[in-house]
């Protein structure tokens, strides 16, 4: 089961606040992320493990951080509603 994020708020207009949006940062970033995963995939079947690692990880953070943003946008969207 996922946890929940502590930002979240506990009432009923849950549905409503999980509806937003990405932006184009968040969308640019999610791009990032994909080209330096395929670098670390690229990376794995050259048999450079410690590049891949590296460039897995960074993939991995750039998604990360990608989706925190997004849940941010969301979290203002509904609360500038209420």
């Amino acid at each position: 089961m996922k946890k929940e994020s502590k930002l979240l708020p506990k009432i009923s207009g849950l549905k409503e606040y999980k509806e937003g949006g990405s932006t184009k940062r968040s969308k640019k970033l999610r791009e990032k992320s994909d080209v330096n995963n395929m670098k670390g995939m690229i990376a794995v079947d050259e048999g450079r493990e410690k590049k891949a690692n590296r460039l897995l990880k960074k993939a991995s953070r750039q998604e990360n951080r990608s989706i925190n943003i997004e849940d941010r946008k969301k979290l203002l969207q509904y609360l500038t509603h209420l």
